[in-house]
C-alpha cells in the first residue's frame, strides 16, 4: 500500500525551527504575535480565570489560619525578646551591684559599718525637684525606710535617704533638701582617695546641713578646725546617729572655706559631686542587713 502524503515529522520540524528563529528576533520585529495571544489563551484555557477565582476564595481559611500563626510566632518572638532584655537588665544591675562594692574596697568605705551592707541597683523613674525623686524599688525588693540611702551610680556620693516605701515604689528624699530627715549630719573631711582608719582619727569632722540651694554648710567651725581643711577635700558620713550604710559614703566636696563675722569661727560650704541630685538616672539603694548574708542583687 502506498503512503499517502510525505513525512508526517516535517511540519512538526518546520513549526520548530519557526519558534526558534523567532525566540532569537528582536522584539520590534516579533511585537505583532501579540495580538493572537489573547484569543489563544481563551482556546486553550478559557476557565482559568473563574478556576483561579475560586481557588483563591478556598485558600481564605488556609491564608486566615497562617496569618494567626504568624501573628502567634511574633507574639512568641516579642515574649522572648522581652524575656533576653529583662535578663540583660538584671546582669547589668548585678554588675553594678559589684562594682559598687569594688569602690568601696577601693576607696576605703567597705569595713566602717557594724553591719554588712547590701547593694541593690534602683532606676530612677521620677522626680518632684528640688526634694524628691521615686525609684523602682521597694517592700518586696527589701528595702526600709530611714535605713536604706540611696547612692549615685559610679560614685560613693549620697543622694539621699528613703523616706516612704510602698511594694514596688520608694520615695528618696534628697540629701540637699532643707526637710531632709537627718537633719544635722556629721562628717569627717578627708582627702580624695581611700580613708585609712589612722587619718580618721585626726581628720576635723563638720556639722552639715542643707540650705536648699543645692549645697551643705557647717557653720561656726572653729578657727582651728578650718585650718585643717582645704578646698578640694571630700566630706564623709561618720555618724552614729544616722543610718549603718551611709557610714563613710560621701556628702560633697569642700568649695569654700569663709569668714564669718566672728574672726574666731569660719563657714565652709560642701557641694555633692553630682550637681543635681534630682536629675540621677540611676541610684545603687545601700542596706544594713541584720545577717551576714550580705547578697548582692540586681
Amino acid at each position: 500500500m502506498s503512503k499517502r502524503g510525505g513525512n508526517p515529522t516535517a511540519p512538526q520540524i518546520a513549526i520548530f525551527a519557526i519558534a526558534v528563529l523567532v525566540s532569537f528576533a528582536p522584539l520590534k520585529v516579533t511585537g505583532w504575535m501579540s495580538l493572537f495571544r489573547d484569543p489563544l489563551l481563551t482556546v486553550i484555557a478559557p476557565v482559568s480565570g473563574p478556576v483561579s477565582i475560586l481557588a483563591t476564595r478556598l485558600r481564605g481559611d488556609e491564608d486566615r489560619n497562617e496569618s494567626e500563626l504568624g501573628e502567634l510566632t511574633r507574639t512568641e518572638l516579642e515574649e522572648l525578646y522581652l524575656e533576653e532584655q529583662r535578663g540583660r537588665l538584671e546582669a547589668l544591675g548585678r554588675i553594678m551591684a559589684l562594682e559598687a562594692i569594688i569602690r568601696d574596697l577601693q576607696g576605703g568605705v567597705e569595713g566602717f559599718s557594724a553591719l554588712p551592707i547590701r547593694r541593690m541597683v534602683a532606676p530612677v523613674i521620677g522626680s518632684t525637684p528640688p526634694a524628691k525623686i521615686t525609684v523602682r524599688r521597694g517592700t518586696a525588693d527589701g528595702v526600709y525606710a530611714l535605713s536604706t540611702v540611696a547612692v549615685a551610680s559610679g560614685t560613693h556620693q549620697i543622694v539621699g535617704v528613703v523616706s516612704d516605701v510602698e511594694r514596688r515604689l520608694s520615695t528618696v528624699h534628697l540629701l540637699t533638701d532643707k526637710q531632709m530627715p537627718w537633719g544635722l549630719i556629721e562628717g569627717v573631711v578627708v582627702d580624695a582617695g581611700g580613708v585609712t582608719r589612722e587619718a580618721l582619727e585626726s581628720a576635723p569632722r563638720l556639722q552639715l546641713r542643707a540650705v536648699g540651694n543645692g549645697t551643705l554648710v557647717a557653720e561656726q567651725v572653729v578657727q582651728e578646725t578650718a585650718e585643717q581643711i582645704s578646698v578640694g577635700q571630700l566630706v564623709r558620713v561618720r555618724d552614729g546617729t544616722v543610718s549603718d550604710a551611709a557610714q563613710m559614703l560621701v556628702l560633697g566636696e569642700v568649695r569654700q572655706v569663709e569668714e564669718t563675722d566672728d574672726p574666731q569661727h569660719r563657714l565652709v560650704l560642701v557641694r555633692p559631686l553630682v550637681d543635681d541630685l534630682s536629675r540621677v538616672g540611676t541610684a545603687v539603694l545601700y542596706m544594713p542587713v541584720v545577717d551576714r548574708d550580705a547578697e548582692v542583687e540586681p
